[in-house]
């Protein structure tokens, strides 16, 4: 007789890859540590948008027959489903991810389809770029406002000294009236 196997593998993260180079643990990246322990014990990582490719390596741990094992995996706020792969291991890769918190949801099954029933998560923050805060949002509609009260202020000069250049005209000419 043949068991169907009901033990489901473990879904693991095995490593990060920011423009398809690894990272490691303790290196810095644009001057910030991204990893303080392996991804495989992180929870959450924080990134600039500036890093335009991030991928992960997935691995389904399972010691019986590893060809067979899945993957699935799915980014909420990126993907709406889940993406299911049918290797135990795979690099998943997103580009150009916009700013804002994602979270990475792997779950696997081995090769009896046993899904897991617990997922691994990673939160995955991805920063704006500096022109992109509200902070730089606050000083450019500063920056503007000035610059039109500004222009509007030299306008109200400009006329009001029109305005005394027109009526020291009329006096003068007032004056030259009376005097003769």
């Amino acid at each position: 007789k043949i068991f169907l196997n009901k033990q489901p593998p473990k879904a693991l993260i095995t490593s990060l890859l920011f423009n398809n180079k690894p990272i490691k643990i303790g290196e810095k990246f644009n001057d910030i540590i991204i990893l303080n322990k392996a991804i495989s014990e992180t929870d959450t990582i924080t990134v600039s948008k500036s890093q335009q490719i991030i991928s992960f390596n997935l691995v389904a741990e399972h010691t019986s027959i590893p060809a067979k094992n899945k993957i699935a995996y799915k980014l909420d706020g990126f993907n709406k489903e889940w993406v299911e792969i049918d290797k135990g291991k795979s690099t998943v890769t997103y580009t150009n991810l916009s700013a804002g918190t994602y979270l990475l949801k792997i779950k696997s099954a081995n090769g009896d389809g046993v899904w897991s029933t617990s997922k691994k998560t990673l939160t995955l923050i991805i920063l704006p770029l500096w022109y992109q805060t509200w902070w730089s949002y606050t000083i450019m509609t500063l920056l503007a406002l000035c610059i039109c009260v500004g222009v509007i202020f030299y306008f109200v000069k400009h006329e009001k000294l029109k305005q005394k250049l027109i009526y020291d005209q009329i006096d003068k000419d007032r004056i030259e009236v009376i005097n003769q």
